[in-house]
């Protein structure tokens, strides 16, 4: 029976790709302008 669970799991990881790239992206946008203080 791998046919429900094929698409079930590609949708799961999908989804948790989407919001570790969201949560990533928020993470730069605030530690980006803290690195680029310590440097310059």
């Amino acid at each position: 029976m791998p046919g429900p669970s094929v698409p079930l799991s590609v949708a799961a990881w999908f989804t948790a790709c989407s919001r570790f790239l969201v949560f990533a992206t928020i993470i730069m946008n605030i530690i980006d302008p803290l690195i680029f203080h310590l440097f310059i």
